[in-house]
Formats: structure tokens, C-alpha cells, sequence
């Protein structure tokens, strides 16, 4: 939206002209590092960079003493510089001393932690409760000077860049320019761009502005000019056409400063001055700086110092010393500390009870409202009953078996018993095995393991950073729960313990872990994510498989012998994988079934699977699209021997999706959790061979209607009726010993 052209300005355009104001007054900080061996020029090049003298020079006694006596130093010079009205606090950083060993092992060890220890000391300011006078003396640009003899890197080098990259920009520089012909120092200026990029060497480029035509020109010359090839001088000299510029004085002529046939002192300036110099400054502080505080605070405890690989002994007793004297301050700091925190907490509370009454308020408002069911499961053994979770933040309980021994569909919509304690959807249950407990995880990012019977939460573990969605029960007497998470993580939690933090985290996905399943037959974990990998823990050995998948995982099941692997990927893909090699056992969906009004779809839903039968049926949801005229969508059955479609149940034309299955094996019956678009629903109802099912022994091109029920209720079928315990009309079954590893061979030649 735009002003009208004749309605008068309402000064919108001035803020960059108060921006302006508030920079010009408070000035910029810049600090730049020269590294690289002595006698290349470093601090001539800092004096030539700003036509000033920044640094003095080094004493050529001490330059020139013996090797011995050498030792890495880091030099800081401060300066104010300031032109037409504006102020930079520019910091020369030097390390005169580095390279000059025999033996140059970890000799580049006190540049690297200088600048961790800028990081270090920017990081605990921050965490400090008064952050007004922060001093920053984080390295925004390294300047590294290779020396212009030999064909290419030293291998110290290449050993220091690689540590310098991954902290500060970066930026090579060939020194002594003038000691090269334009040949020989463009065959080593490209030997030297080989390497880097062998090596793997982050070196900083100039961001590329695409809606500036000649701003991305200049980016992409500055990229092509890499490493930069510079001459430093001080001295004014008279050239051959009578200028006088800074240059070095030859038999041969005049070697310029700032002619760009000569070197690349301009274009360095450029990136470091003219050009570039906030982009500099940004990248250090949310590239480097926030990779620092990201790893620091993923492997260190609040308030742990960090570890250093290299400690002088001498500084031992110091330390100890400072460490008393500073644990003493600390005492004193903390009982300020305490009083402070008692008036937050009271503040806190507070605050707490009107958001308590605002969170109830809303709750009132939206518990007519039913969500989406995202998670449906049987209570063990005998699966008596059958949990649903939804976004309308409750897990309700029903009972899963009808009274009545009637075949037509029937209704329940009123549960036995509501759970709420979740402030968000809830995405998963698991059921404990004694049928006393079950947990359940969502958007909240928490876990919660609950009392059925007098249904409270026992406890409450908060550990992942995003929204939980898949929760598993492992270990003897169900004594942990695995949880996987949006943040990529899975963690291991302890019932029996009284920490609320997690035993054990697995990283090793990438993307949302949006399925777990536990088997214990294996001590395995088995995990799916939507960085499309499947991956297999085993707990006895500590081993991972990982397979990988072309499109995100949405569900994982192992068979009942845990020889099988059954996953689910949007695309509309199930593959039923060897646990041991990987191989693609078989595939259910996609063009299988034949002509069937329904096909199996699942493109942008997390939709689960399972098997059933004792391994001999694969069961899932689908979304809609697959049947006639898209209208709604349907559970869907695989022969897990052929492949082929033996079942395919419409559950209504409002069904946008059948989100989830769950199979009972002890009493062979089978729910799934389905949708309207707006509204996820539980259906219930009994399938039989002659209403439901019709299979020709030649061909699968009909399925018969589901009868007509309630969109929110549970639908569950007996299958045992469905399906006869050898066949069905002509399609021979499988034996439970399918997945026996005796059978390995032929089950791989499927």
C-alpha cells in the first residue's frame, strides 16, 4: 500500500535519515586481525590501508633474535579515526612471533583462543542482568598473509586457515606483491583458489546484491580478485608521468600502491572499508559469533566455564587464587541475588494467577470445539479400550468393544473418562503394559505420563525445544519413555527417577522425528524423521542403521520379530525394509490395488501405519483424493505377501484424511483416527466379508460401502471376520513365520 501522490508526506521516508543521525552519533567499532608469518608487511599494510601511521614498527633487535626466545604473542592496537564527522573505533590486532618456529605444532593455538575468548567474554556479557556498557572485541575480519615464495600453501597454512575459518571472516592475502611477475602471480593466485577449495576452506565472500546491477558486479570482481595481492607503502614517490602516489621506488619504474594493474590493494579496501565493512560486522555477529554460543550452550552447563586444551602451569597458583577470591564475591553477589529472585518469583506468581484465570477464560470459550485426532492406540492385553488424543488439547477413553454383537455400525460419542492437562494439541499416546499408565506428548513441547485411574499427570518432563510428536514406552516394566521431537532430537526419560532431565539425547536427525517405535524383542529403537532417513537404534551395542528414503518419514513399525522394518513417506510410499541389509522387502500403495475405486495417497499429511494379523496385513490411513471423483478418503489393507489391496474402506465423503490406525492383536480388532476437513472424528463400527468386502479371485476392482456413520466417533473393525485365517476369496495369506530369519532369503526375493 502507497500514500496517495497528492496527499502531503507523512514522513515515513525520513526514518533512514534518523537512522543516519544515530549512527553518525554513536560511531562504529571495528576489529581487524593480521596473521601470518613475520616480515610480510603486516603492520605496513595497516598503516598504508589508513593513510595513517596505526602501529608502530617492531625493533629490528627483537625482530632479529634468536629462535628460542620466540614466542607467539598477540599485540592490540587502538585507534580513533575519524572522517568528514564520523568516528570508527578501529582495534589492529597483530601476532607477531607466529611461524617463526622449527617446530610450529598448535603454534596458531593462541590466535584461536583469542578470538574463543572474545566470543567467551561478548557471551557472559550478555548473561548479565545490566548489558549497557558491554565491551566487544570480537574480530570481524583476519587478514592472512601468505608468504609470495614456493607453488602454493604450506601445509601450516592450510592447518591455521582451517581453524581461522570456521571463527572469523576470513580473508587471504598474498603479500609482496611486487616480488611476482603478473604471470607467475596469477598461476599462484590460482593454485592457491585450488587448494582452498580442496581443503574446504571457508574464506569470506561479499554478498551479492542481484537488484544492484553494478553493486553485484563489484561483489563478484572482489570474489574473482581472492586472494588479494597487495603492496604496502608508506612513502610518497614521483611516477614516470610525474604523479606522486605511494608506491616502492624500482630501477625498473614505480610500483603503485593503488593501481589496480599492480595489485589489489584497492579492492582489499574496498571489502574492508568502503564497501563492506557492515556486512563484515553483521556476518561476525549472526554467523560466527552465533554458532560459538549455539555450540557452547549445547555442551556446557549454565554457568561452566569454558574448557581449554592448552594450560600454562605457571598460571596455576594465579588462578587458584582468583578463583577463591572470585568465589568469595560470588557469595556475596548470590545473597544479592536471592533477594532480587524473591521479588521476581512474587512478581512472577502473580502474573502466573492472571494468566491462569485468562488461559481458563479461553478454555471455557473453545471447549465446544473438537480438533483434529492425531493420535489413536488400544490399551495393552486385551484392548478393552482405545485412547484418542486431538488439538482440542484432551485424551479421551472409550471403550473399544461394543455390547452389541450387531454388524451394523455403532455409535459412540460420549468418553468414559476426559485427561486434560495439555495446552496444546496433543500428537501421540503410548500405553504402558500394566494398562496403569500411559503417556502422551504435542505441542507443548512436554511429556506427560499420566495415572489412568485417577487421572492425573505424575509427571512432567520439559526438555525438548519444539513440539513433541511421537512417545514410546521401553525398558523393563516400562521404565522409560523415548520421545522425538520437531527439535530433532529423541530423548530417553527415567519413571522411576526423581530428575526431570533426560538420561540420554540422540542428535543424529537432521528434520522433525515424527515416529518411534520400541522394540524390546531387539533392544532396538527404531525412529523415523523428515530429513528422509529411518534409523535403527540398537541399545545393546550402541550401534545405528541408518536407511535412507527419498521423502520424509511419517511412520515406523517394526515387525513382530523385529526382522522387518515398516515405513511410511509422504509421496505415497510404504516400504517394508530388511532390518538387517536395508533390502525393499515389498511396497504397498502407489499403483498397487488394481482398478479399485480407491488408491492409496498421502502427500502431505502425517499418516501411519501398521501391521496386523500377526504381520500377514499392513493396515493405514490415506488422505483424500485416491477414490472416484476425489470424494473423501479411506483405510486401506495390504496383503504383506503381495502387495495388492484386499481392503480398502471409504469412511464417508466429508473424510478429508485418515490420519492414523492402531491394530488390537489380542482380540483382532482395528481403529482409525479420520477427519472432515474440520474436524477429526473417532469412528466405530463392525466390518464384515459380505458388506464390506468383495474380492474376486482374479482381480481387485471393487470394494464395497462402508456403512453411513457419525464423523466423529471410532471406527473399528473386526478383521478376523474380514479376513478367513487362510484366505480371502482366492488370496492366499501368509504365516506368521514370515518374518523369521530362517525365512530371510526368500522373504528378500519378494
Amino acid at each position: 500500500m502507497s500514500t496517495s501522490e497528492t496527499a502531503s508526506p507523512i514522513g515515513i521516508a525520513n526514518l533512514p535519515n534518523q537512522r543516519h543521525k544515530i549512527v553518525a552519533k554513536r560511531g562504529a567499532a571495528f576489529t581487524i586481525m593480521v596473521a601470518g608469518e613475520s616480515g610480510l608487511g603486516k603492520t605496513t599494510f595497516i598503516n598504508t590501508l589508513f593513510s595513517t601511521t596505526i602501529k608502530n614498527y617492531a625493533d629490528h633487535k627483537r625482530r632479529h633474535q634468536k629462535q628460542v626466545d620466540r614466542t607467539v604473542e598477540i599485540e592490540i592496537t587502538k585507534a580513533e579515526l575519524e572522517e568528514k564527522f564520523f568516528k570508527v573505533r578501529l582495534t589492529v590486532i597483530d601476532t607477531p612471533g607466529f611461524g617463526d618456529y622449527v617446530n610450529n605444532r598448535d603454534s596458531w593455538q593462541p590466535i584461536i583462543e583469542f578470538l574463543d575468548d572474545q566470543h567467551e567474554s561478548y557471551m557472559l556479557q550478555e548473561q548479565q542482568p545490566r548489558r549497557t556498557d558491554k565491551i566487544d572485541m570480537r574480530v570481524h575480519a583476519c587478514l592472512y598473509f601468505i608468504r609470495p615464495t614456493g607453488h602454493t600453501l604450506k601445509p601450516l597454512d592450510i592447518e591455521v586457515m582451517k581453524r581461522l575459518s570456521s571463527r572469523v571472516n576470513l580473508i587471504p592475502v598474498v603479500a609482496k606483491a611486487d616480488t611476482l611477475s603478473h604471470a607467475d602471480l596469477v598461476r599462484y593466485k590460482d593454485r592457491i583458489r585450488a587448494v582452498i577449495e580442496a581443503q574446504g576452506i571457508k574464506i569470506y565472500s561479499p554478498p551479492v546484491e542481484e537488484d544492484d546491477e553494478h553493486a553485484a558486479s563489484h561483489a563478484r570482481s572482489l570474489m574473482a580478485a581472492m586472494p588479494f595481492a597487495v603492496i604496502g607503502s608508506e612513502k610518497d614517490v614521483k611516477a614516470n608521468d610525474g604523479r606522486v602516489v605511494k608506491g616502492r621506488q624500482y630501477a625498473w619504474g614505480v610500483a603503485e600502491v593503488e593501481n589496480e594493474d599492480h595489485c589489489d590493494f584497492k579492492k582489499l579496501r574496498s571489502i574492508l572499508i568502503r564497501t563492506h565493512m557492515l556486512d563484515l560486522i553483521h556476518t561476525t555477529e549472526e554467523s560466527h559469533y552465533e554458532a560459538y554460543r549455539a555450540q557452547q550452550m549445547e555442551t556446557r552447563k549454565f554457568g561452566e566455564a569454558r574448557p581449554r586444551k592448552l594450560d600454562n602451569p605457571k598460571f596455576k597458583e594465579e588462578e587458584e587464587t582468583l578463583r577463591k577470591r572470585f568465589t568469595e564475591q560470588v557469595k556475596v553477589e548470590e545473597q544479592r541475588f536471592r533477594q532480587w529472585e524473591q521479588k521476581l518469583i512474587s512478581e512472577r506468581d502473580r502474573l502466573n494467577k492472571d494468566l491462569e484465570a485468562t488461559h481458563a477464560a479461553i478454555k471455557s470459550l473453545e471447549q465446544e470445539i473438537e480438533g483434529p485426532v492425531n493420535a489413536v492406540t488400544f490399551s495393552s492385553s486385551g484392548g478393552t479400550y482405545v485412547l484418542t488424543g486431538s488439538t482440542d488439547r484432551a485424551i479421551h477413553l472409550s471403550r473399544a468393544i461394543p455390547n452389541s454383537n450387531s454388524t451394523t455400525a455403532v455409535e459412540t460419542t460420549t468418553p468414559i473418562q476426559k485427561y486434560e492437562a495439555h495446552g496444546y494439541s496433543v500428537l501421540d499416546i503410548a500405553v504402558a503394559a500394566d494398562n496403569a499408565r500411559f503417556a502422551s506428548v504435542g505441542g507443548d513441547r512436554q511429556v506427560f505420563l499420566w495415572d489412568v485411574e485417577q487421572g492425573i499427570t505424575t509427571k512432567r518432563w520439559s526438555g525438548h525445544n519444539n513440539r513433541v510428536e511421537a512417545v514410546q514406552f521401553a525398558g523393563d516394566g516400562d521404565s522409560v519413555v523415548v520421545t522425538g521431537s520437531a527439535d530433532t532430537t529423541i530423548n530417553l526419560w527415567d519413571t522411576r527417577s526423581s530428575s526431570y532431565k533426560p538420561i540420554q539425547t540422540l542428535t543424529d536427525a537432521t528434520d522433525t522425528v515424527s515416529s518411534l517405535h520400541v522394540h524390546m524383542g531387539s533392544y532396538s529403537i527404531a525412529s523415523g524423521s523428515y530429513d528422509g532417513r529411518a534409523r535403527i537404534y540398537d541399545v545393546r551395542t550402541g550401534k545405528t542403521t541408518v536407511d535412507v528414503l527419498a521423502q520424509a518419514v511419517t511412520s515406523v513399525r517394526c515387525s513382530s520379530d523385529g526382522n522387518a522394518l515398516l515405513v511410511s513417506t509422504l509421496g505415497g510410499n510404504i516400504r517394508m525394509l530388511d532390518r538387517m541389509d536395508g533390502k525393499v522387502l515389498n511396497s504397498f500403495g502407489g499403483e498397487k490395488g488394481g482398478k479399485s475405486r480407491y488408491s492409496y495417497r498421502n502427500s502431505e499429511l502425517r499418516v501411519r501405519s501398521v501391521f496386523a494379523m500377526g504381520d500377514a496385513v499392513v493396515l493405514s490411513g490415506s488422505e483424500e483424493g485416491g477414490g472416484d471423483g476425489g470424494k473423501g478418503a479411506a483405510a486401506f489393507a495390504w496383503d504383506v505377501v503381495k502387495g495388492e489391496v484386499i481392503a480398502a474402506v471409504p469412511v464417508g465423503e466429508k473424510v478429508k484424511a485418515v490420519s492414523c490406525v492402531a491394530w488390537n492383536e489380542g482380540v483382532g480388532d482395528w481403529a482409525a483416527g479420520c477427519t472432515d476437513g474440520k474436524d477429526f472424528g473417532v469412528f466405530e463400527g463392525w466390518i464384515s466379508a459380505d458388506c464390506c468386502l468383495k474380492v474376486p479371485s482374479e482381480s481387485m476392482d471393487e470394494v464395497g460401502p462402508f456403512p453411513d456413520v457419525s464423523d466423529k466417533a471410532v471406527m473399528i473393525g473386526l478383521v478376523s471376520r474380514l479376513v478367513s485365517t487362510s484366505s480371502i476369496a482366492g488370496f492366499e495369506l501368509p504365516c506368521a513365520t514370515l518374518f523369521h530369519r530362517q525365512n530371510r532369503r526368500e522373504y528378500g526375493a519378494l
